[in-house]
């Protein structure tokens, strides 16, 4: 009787370890690893499978962790190559868009190294920043990225600095880092050329992030 309890709590703790790795393999469930937690979870219907599942999650991990941290070098390059260009085409206000973001970065990485950052949420967030800094690295001669105060342009596309076929996403982002520029809350030492500049950022931004207002104006100026 006794051989029967012990065999029914092993079993009872090899179920509830079982839930404990799918729940873990929800956080694991990021772009470009479905297949691997889809074998996972296929042996999540044996619990003789404990030990293959557990080294094959551990892998796994490992795997995600790698691949983040890939796409944090890649950004760090990307970023480092945008300012040197910003550097010699001496637009500092590009310049400054480039450093807020590179803090950004060593932020998300400083907290991604502490371990603190779920593994799903630290790859959307990478690859998130990693879009941001191919937006913000744009050089200004391809039609991106900042230009100073007084360069006037009526063009929403131009103003925002990105392409015509920028995502929600994309405009949210390089709306965000516009703001922390020129909104007249941080960016008082332009004075009113900042809050001009704004305005027109602004303007540019509620047009393009409503689909409607964006497919009549995209009518308007010929897209």
């Amino acid at each position: 009787m006794l051989r029967d309890e012990i065999q029914f709590e092993e079993f009872a703790k090899r179920i509830q370890r079982l839930e404990e790795f799918e729940m873990e393999l929800d956080s694991l469930n990021v772009p470009g690893f479905e297949s691997e937690v889809l074998l996972i979870r296929q042996k999540l219907k044996d619990p003789n499978n404990l030990e293959a599942i557990e080294s094959d999650t551990s892998f796994l991990k490992n795997k995600i962790e790698e691949k983040i941290e890939n796409l944090i070098s890649e950004t760090k390059i990307t970023i480092k190559k945008a300012k040197s260009d910003a550097i010699n085409a001496k637009k500092s206000f590009w310049l400054s868009a480039l450093e807020i973001f590179e803090n950004d970065l060593l932020n998300f990485t400083q907290e991604f190294d502490s371990g603190s950052v779920p593994l799903k949420e630290a790859s959307a967030s990478i690859l998130s920043l990693k879009d941001e800094a191919e937006v913000l690295s744009v050089p200004l001669s391809e039609g991106g990225m900042i230009e100073e105060p007084g360069f006037e342009k009526e063009n929403y596309y131009d103003i925002l600095g990105i392409k015509r076929d920028a995502t929600s996403e994309q405009i949210k982002n390089i709306f965000r880092r516009l703001s922390l520029i020129y909104h007249p809350d941080t960016g008082k030492h332009l004075g009113v050329d900042g809050e001009q500049r704004f305005r027109k950022i602004k303007d540019a931004y509620d047009t393009l992030i409503d689909p409607n207002k964006r497919r009549k104006y995209d009518e308007e100026i010929g897209i």
